[in-house]
């Protein structure tokens, strides 16, 4: 971590203190663990947590619906292709293998698939299922949200990097955020679904479970121990970063990894093994992640503590990302050891004939995908089932406030105003200013004075105060109030990032579309940029005692969508224009993927109310939309004139359409 803060950049500086205080508070929870029952109240504290964060999770004694659709078999082990119906109404496309020669009930082990196009199919992932069914354990081998045949976002015109499950990740979370879950939450759901079925199969002994996965499937392999209190024994094969770790670095990872809240309730590796001890547990490490050594070092003493020092392991397999024969044998050594199959076996074999059933299971699924069946379709069944209620008990400026992610935005809590020399005034004229929410952090803004007397304009862009877009809105501005105020919010302008991605692959794969790299912070903070950019506007006008009896509010970009819903907020707001953005967050949720970034997001706002209610119950206020982003076929939401009379819609952002927008905005 960064121990001077202008080592941070300015947009983290906003959030770093929410997780220096969780994971301070975290890892002073664990040093605190010296007997069984210290270790007994910690992890009911580590439950209530964990709970919070993922549930609500599927019940565990529910019965999985499933189905077979393809057979083969490598010698002595029948390999079963399976489709398992998750509690959300998606399949979950399995491998279950087993030895033919074998009956009664055998221990069971699900295995993760990490971050591989073919997901369960990767050749890593196939022998490992195989080497354990060899054994003598029942073994699913299971597609991940996003792997394999649960693909579900396909533009064949883009790059071909994106089809890979990174890709897949961030683009399903951004449906995911958007209808208020957290990606991680599925993936739980779904090895808990995987589980289920395994202990509900009458061949499989139920009190000998396991659980594995290598990269993202080590992650998995985490959630679940933290998740399933069925699992009796586990690998965690190269889990990457913690998310300590990812706090400590600065750096964004996959939304799979970091979802919502993850630092406010500071739900880490080292929580879920917690809540998973005193049962094994072996991690295997990897060159080039320290993390996992962390993990190991503040849980050794916790397991020692409760008497199990052996039953916790951190070894390394191999220096190279993959699920290498040393990886896979140190897996099947764990669970012969603490599962007990009847007929183990100790190594790998030569694998002969292997690369023409390999072939032949490829070809079987080489169609499948899911299409309008996997989380994206789920997250839109949530807003249909809000558009089908009547419309007249919607509270769209209820829902605005209610949200979690935007409450306590609006308190009428003031700030000091520094001037440009760094001085504390009590009045703004014309110049520049700073708004010091935090002592290492200053919302800069500019003064400028106009032809009227009274009104103010607030113009924040997404490319800085200082921009052409934001200067030409100022000069159309100065006839129509008496103050212009330009300002830069969260990671915009003056406050935009001074982090540098690590590199092209890093900037187009583990970030998302747009320039805001710390609007996945913002979210594991337990907030989102909307609201910051709200919070940071409410407290330069109040503060700058700047809210005269009329606003008007001038944005582009994710930024304008905070001043709308700010317009929706404040009864002095007589006009508001927004320039690119998304005319409803309807229309991107049912387009399937994102244009935008996570900037645009305020996380399940779509299923409390969306832009078109708030525009319409605002009758008072005139919005002006410049260039809207429109994706595919989408309905477009305000071409209704009749039922939007206070809208405007302009197709192209000019000069021309902003004279136009400026003018009707302030018309009488």
């Amino acid at each position: 971590m960064p121990t001077q803060l202008h080592d941070l950049p300015l947009p983290y500086r906003r959030l770093e203190r929410i997780g220096r205080r969780a994971w301070s508070q975290a890892d002073r929870r664990l040093r605190d663990i010296h007997n069984a029952r210290d270790l007994k109240a910690a992890q009911q504290d580590a439950r209530t947590r964990f709970d919070r964060l993922f549930g609500p999770l599927p019940d565990r004694d529910a019965r999985v619906d499933s189905r077979i659709t393809a057979h083969f078999s490598y010698h002595d082990v029948a390999i079963q292709r399976i489709v398992l119906r998750s509690a959300y109404g998606y399949d979950i496309p399995a491998w279950s293998l087993r030895r033919a020669d074998l009956r009664g009930k055998l221990p069971g082990v699900a295995v993760a698939a990490g971050h591989m196009e073919l997901g369960s199919l990767a050749e890593r992932y196939v022998k490992l299922a195989l080497l354990l069914a060899m054994s003598g354990m029942h073994v699913v081998s299971f597609d991940p949200v996003g792997q394999g045949a649960r693909r579900e976002v396909f533009r064949p015109e883009d790059d071909p990097v994106y089809w890979d499950a990174c890709k897949q990740h961030q683009h399903i979370a951004a449906a995911t955020t958007l209808a208020g879950l957290s990606l991680p939450h599925f993936f739980v759901a779904d090895g808990m679904t995987v589980v289920s079925h395994l202990c509900g199969d009458p061949g499989v002994d139920r009190g000998r479970i396991g659980f594995t996965g290598q990269s993202g499937g080590g992650i998995q392999t985490f959630y679940m121990i933290g998740a399933d209190p069925r699992i009796t024994a586990a690998v965690a094969s190269q889990p990457t970063s913690t998310r300590r770790g990812a706090f400590a670095e600065v750096c964004g990872r996959d939304m799979c990894q970091m979802g919502l809240n993850h630092w406010t309730h500071a739900i880490d590796q080292h929580e879920e093994a917690l809540l998973f001890a005193p049962r094994p547990l072996r991690i295997i490490a990897e060159y080039g992640y320290p993390d996992q050594l962390d993990v190991y070092q503040k849980l050794l003493p916790v397991y020692e503590a409760a008497g199990h020092g052996p039953e916790l392991e951190l070894v390394s397999g191999s220096v190279l990302h993959c699920m290498s024969r040393p990886c896979r044998e140190l897996v099947l050594g764990w669970f012969n050891r603490y599962l007990q199959p009847d007929h183990p076996v100790a190594l790998e074999p030569a694998w002969d004939g292997f690369a023409s059933v390999h072939a032949a299971m490829l070809k079987a699924v080489e169609a499948e995908n899911a299409t309008n069946n996997g989380v994206i379709k789920y997250c839109q069944s949530l807003v249909d089932a809000r558009r089908a209620k009547p419309v007249s008990p919607r509270d769209p400026r209820g829902a605005v406030r209610s949200n979690p992610f935007l409450r306590g935005v609006l308190r009428g809590q003031t700030f000091p105003i520094l001037s440009a020399t760094g001085r504390i005034v009590r009045r703004v004229a014309v110049g520049r200013y700073a708004c010091a929410l935090q002592d290492d952090y200053h919302v800069p803004f500019t003064v400028a004075l106009g032809r009227r007397r009274g009104g103010t304009a607030v113009i924040v862009d997404e490319a800085g105060a200082d921009s052409a877009w934001a200067l030409h809105w100022a000069r159309l501005m100065q006839g129509s109030v008496r103050r212009i105020v330009r300002m830069d919010v969260f990671a915009c302008g003056q406050l935009a990032t001074n982090l540098r991605p690590i590199n092209d692959y890093h900037a187009r794969t583990w970030r998302f579309y747009g320039g805001n790299q710390h609007a996945q912070d913002a979210f594991m903070a337990g907030r989102c940029p909307i609201g910051l950019a709200m919070e940071e506007v409410a407290a330069v006008v109040r503060s700058a005692r700047l809210d005269d009896a009329r606003l008007l509010l001038v944005g582009r970009g994710w930024p304008a969508l905070a001043l709308a819903l700010l317009a929706g907020q404040w009864q002095s707001v007589i006009g508001c224009c927004m320039s690119a953005v998304p005319e409803s967050y309807q229309m991107l949720l049912d387009a399937g993927y994102m244009h935008v970034g996570y900037s645009h997001l305020v996380p399940g706002l779509v299923t409390q109310t969306d832009w078109p209610e708030l525009i319409h119950r605002h009758a008072a206020t005139r919005y002006a939309i410049c260039e809207p982003i429109r994706i595919g076929a989408a309905t477009v939401a305000f071409d209704d004139s009749h039922r939007f009379p206070n809208v405007r819609l302009f197709d192209k952002d000019t000069a021309a359409s902003r004279k136009k927008a400026a003018a009707f905005l302030v018309a009488p």
